[in-house]
C-alpha cells in the first residue's frame, strides 16, 4: 500500500522541487518536509489540502487511498529522457528480473533510518562480491 509519505516524495520528484522548493511553498522549515518523508510526522489537515492544492491532485490519492500507477508511470515516461546510459540499463536489468525488482521496490518503502541501514550492509556486500569477482578474473589467463 502506498503511504503518504511515498506520495509527498513521489508527487515533489513529479515537479522536480527540492525539499527546500515544497517547504518555501508551505511557508515551512525543510526539515518538516523531510521528518513527513521519513515518516517521523505527518501533516496536519489544513496542510495536507495545500499539499493537494499545490499537487493539483485531490486528498485520497495524496494519502493513498486512491492507485495512482498512471502518475507513476507519468513520472517515469518524463524522467526517461534525462536518464543516462547506465540508469536505462539498470531499468531494463529491473524490469527483466521481477524479483530483484521487488526487493529494491520493498527497501524503496521502508523507514529511512532502515533503509539506511539495510542499504549499508547490501554496499558492503556487494563491494566485496565485486572484489572478488574482479580478483577471479585478473587471475584468468588470457
Amino acid at each position: 500500500m502506498i503511504r503518504l509519505s511515498d506520495n509527498v516524495r513521489l508527487y515533489r520528484r513529479l515537479y522536480k522541487w527540492t525539499q527546500q522548493d515544497l517547504a518555501t511553498k508551505l511557508n515551512i522549515s525543510r526539515t518538516v518536509i523531510t521528518r513527513w518523508e521519513n515518516e517521523e510526522s505527518t501533516p496536519d489537515l489544513q496542510t495536507l489540502i495545500k499539499l493537494c492544492d499545490i499537487f493539483q491532485i485531490n486528498l485520497d490519492t495524496l494519502v493513498g487511498y486512491e492507485k495512482h500507477k498512471e502518475t507513476a508511470i507519468a513520472l517515469q515516461n518524463q524522467n526517461i529522457e534525462e536518464l543516462g546510459e547506465i540508469s536505462i540499463k539498470l531499468l531494463h536489468y529491473i524490469k527483466h528480473n521481477p524479483r530483484m525488482r521487488d526487493s529494491l521496490y520493498e527497501l524503496s518503502i521502508m523507514p529511512y533510518k532502515k533503509r539506511k541501514h539495510l542499504e549499508k550492509i547490501i554496499f558492503i556486500i556487494l563491494d566485496d562480491i565485486l572484489t572478488n569477482l574482479n580478483a577471479i578474473d585478473e587471475e584468468k589467463p588470457s
